[in-house]
């Protein structure tokens, strides 16, 4: 009896020690996301490693705070059917490469926005973006899209000390 008490208190006591490890590394792939640099390493080298090293981090809470009128203001592009280019260009800047202009909504339009991370300065800085926008016909049929994009948008301190996005880039 004493032996199979023993052998209960072993299985248990790895048991923890296995669900231990696994939280751990759970919670950091949730911090260092390092299974991001699959989706945007290429052998190309468009990204550079100092641009693909932001990836690795997720950002302090106050800096994906800081960002979060910028991913509403994308939001917002992406959910613009009705105006003209120079009016979107006018509402959401660098970000109406996004809105469709002048267009009829199509039957279905799905997109999902996600920040992966945000990296703050003083005066400058960079968030990772991933992003899918995708219009569909009546019969589920792709119309036009852009699916699994990371998007690295640089973003500064405009006069009014709100932070706005100056550069997107994007691989091809």
């Amino acid at each position: 009896m004493e032996h199979k008490a023993q052998e209960k208190d072993v299985f248990w006591s790895v048991g923890k020690k296995i669900f231990c490890i696994a939280l751990s590394l759970f919670l950091f792939l949730q911090v260092f996301p390092v299974h991001r640099l699959l989706q945007v390493y290429t052998p190309y080298h468009f990204y550079t490693n100092a641009e693909i090293s932001k990836l690795l981090y997720i950002g302090t809470n106050a800096d994906r705070c800081a960002v979060a009128p910028i991913m509403e203001q994308a939001n917002a592009a992406f959910h613009d059917w009705g105006h003209t280019k120079e009016e979107n260009e006018q509402r959401y800047g660098l970000l109406a490469r996004y809105a469709q202009y002048n267009t009829t909504p199509p039957p279905i339009h799905q997109y999902d926005l996600r920040l992966w991370s945000a990296s703050l300065g003083e005066t400058k800085g960079c968030m990772w973006v991933y992003y899918t926008d995708a219009s569909l016909d009546k019969y589920l049929n792709p119309i036009s899209g852009a699916w699994n994009v990371p998007s690295l948008w640089y973003v500064e301190k405009n006069a009014a000390g709100q932070w706005e996005v100056v550069e997107i880039n994007e691989h091809p």
